[in-house]
């Protein structure tokens, strides 16, 4: 490569990072290596940037998907070629489903070195295609004149579609050929003045004449249900949805993840009670808004009494059917909407309708309060406790499995207002929950909270492999030693190989790596000392574990004591 060659591409990777700076991203992610050498010195002599090096790509990618989270803001991952990118695959993936900004940079090998049996080469252009927004590869040659020119379009181009109409994770391949590093001495320029292509956020209002159809319509209805997925806080859509609810005489459906807490007439125990309610629950709108759902119960049970008609209210992002009733999409901000809809003058709907949901939760809530009297310890309990025992403003973080469904059979107060829930619901898995969190934590001074079980703590280990962990983290680790999840529903819990195949039982504790890593570690072994251990966890200043060791077979007789007599 000639001088000139060389100071083109030194040029134009430098020019990656001063867009990406203009543009107001901030966090960048690294994973160390050779090939990426390029992208990992432009970003961090430009000067500007919060830089973060963790080894481990599959936790670097999930720390980074937490950090684009919480700052709803493109975070920049760069990692080398090969197998290094493959790692980034399951938070890409989570990234895709959740709607949240990634700009993922990796490096790679020239073409003409494809399939020549190459170090670290495999084939990664669009390699996370179909769950990326979109995928780019930069010019591997900048000897022409517009090269240049497309690469500053390319990069603007991916952090606009990363951040419009549904944010989402894009990719930029970038071929580089040796030499990668500078030489001694040698000072990289940025370009302050480089052009940019902005994109404003797109809004979307329908006019007034639909807004009437709308209402029209929804007037034909008496018995209406809106249901609302997963969703970060939001008070204009509390405070909208609170008035829609209690004026026109409307339940309101949410699992912990929608964050709607704050509403104290939210229906949030709908997992606890919908499997034994009736036919007459059976609304004839049903209005939804958000992502996923957790409780399997609300899914089933609006699929079997499928609403007449089914409206889904969302800005943009794509919208999926998961009750097999979809009619009508709304493109319009879920606030905008409810707010519209009460300035057209709907009229109130019947008060029994709303009260036939509103009294099977307010039983199960009564019933919590005796629930676990005269019951084996067990990790629902000490999950309950430690919930309800959270107050302030803080965050809240779920792991998949039973963590995420005891919280939600749990659900947060109004009270808990300033609680903001967090889990990776995208695809559910368990492979990054506690390295999303610690992105999340980096990114705020507030104490953030992780309930986890055994399994997805310790596959996700490597979430604490850096020299950035946080002090305002703390982890309660539900450890049954296996996946018991399998014992709690059907199916595996009936095979014989229940405790060989399914559960895959494991002996380990976090004591060891508590010491580490730098936590404080707290144990109980039962409900005798569970009260004095949690409140020393709560108090302590550092960061910490509290490892609350139960016996599968106990979780197992009182979660069918719970599912039996919570509705009674």
């Amino acid at each position: 490569m000639s001088v000139l060659s060389h100071n083109m591409v030194i040029k134009a990777i430098n020019d990656i990072a001063s867009i990406c700076y203009l543009k107001g991203l901030r966090n960048v992610v690294l994973s160390p290596g050779s090939r990426c050498a390029p992208l990992t010195l432009a970003f961090n002599r430009h000067g500007d940037f919060n830089i973060y090096t963790i080894p481990d790509e599959r936790a670097a990618a999930f720390i980074a998907l937490g950090m684009a989270e919480r700052t709803e803001t493109p975070t920049i991952l760069i990692c080398t070629s090969g197998t290094a990118v493959l790692n980034y695959a399951p938070a890409v993936t989570e990234a895709y489903y959740r709607n949240i900004p990634l700009l993922v940079l990796t490096a790679d090998r020239p073409p003409e070195w494809l399939e020549q049996w190459d170090g670290q080469t495999i084939n990664q252009k669009a390699i996370f295609e179909p769950h990326i927004k979109k995928s780019f590869s930069f010019p591997d040659s900048f000897e022409h004149k517009d090269a240049l020119w497309f690469s500053h379009r390319l990069v603007n181009e991916a952090i606009n579609c990363s951040r419009s109409l549904g944010n989402g994770p894009v990719h930029i391949n970038v071929p580089l050929r040796e030499p990668f590093y500078p030489e001694k001495g040698e000072k990289l320029v940025f370009d302050k003045a480089i052009k940019l292509i902005d994109e404003p956020a797109f809004e979307n209002s329908p006019g007034k004449d639909t807004l009437l159809r709308l209402s029209e319509e929804l007037s034909q209805y008496a018995k209406i249900v809106i249901v609302v997925g997963q969703h970060k806080p939001d008070k204009s859509l509390i405070d909208a949805l609170s008035i829609v609810s209690l004026k026109l005489n409307i339940p309101v459906v949410a699992d912990i993840i929608a964050n709607l807490h704050g509403f104290a007439g939210t229906i949030r125990h709908s997992d606890a009670f919908l499997p034994k309610a009736s036919a007459s629950l059976k609304p004839e709108l049903l209005i939804t808004l958000g992502q996923s759902v957790i409780s399997k119960n609300l899914k089933l049970f609006l699929r079997q009494h499928q609403a007449i008609a089914h409206w889904h209210i969302a800005q943009a992002d794509n919208v999926p059917d998961p009750m097999q009733s979809l009619t009508r999409i709304v493109r319009m901000s879920p606030p905008h909407f409810f707010k519209q809809l009460l300035d057209t003058g709907v009229a109130p709907k019947s008060p029994e309708f709303m009260e036939s949901w509103r009294s099977p939760d307010e039983k199960v809530k009564e019933n919590f309060n005796s629930i676990f009297t005269h019951q084996p310890f067990n990790e629902f309990q000490a999950a309950y406790r430690f919930i309800k025992s959270i107050s302030g403003e803080a965050k809240l973080h779920l792991a998949n499995s039973m963590a995420v469904r005891y919280a939600n059979f749990v659900g947060l107060s109004s009270q808990q207002n300033n609680i903001s829930v967090h889990a990776n619901r995208g695809t559910s898995g368990i492979d990054g929950s506690t390295s999303t969190a610690v992105g999340i934590t980096l990114t705020c001074a507030v104490p953030n909270y992780l309930i986890t079980g055994d399994v997805s703590f310790f596959y996700d280990i490597n979430a604490f492999w850096h020299n950035y962990l946080p002090a305002n983290f703390k982890i309660l680790l539900l450890n049954n030693h296996g996946g018991g999840i399998f014992r709690l529903i059907p199916g595996p819990s009936q095979q014989p190989e229940l405790e060989e195949l399914f559960e895959t039982q494991q002996p380990r504790t976090a004591v060891r790596m508590a010491e580490e890593f730098g936590f404080s570690y707290f144990k109980s072994t039962g409900e005798e000392d569970f009260n004095s251990q949690l409140i020393s966890f709560m108090e302590d200043e550092n960061r910490a574990i509290f490892e609350v060791e139960t016996n599968k077979e106990n979780n197992q007789l009182f979660f069918n004591h719970f599912k039996s007599h919570i509705n009674t």
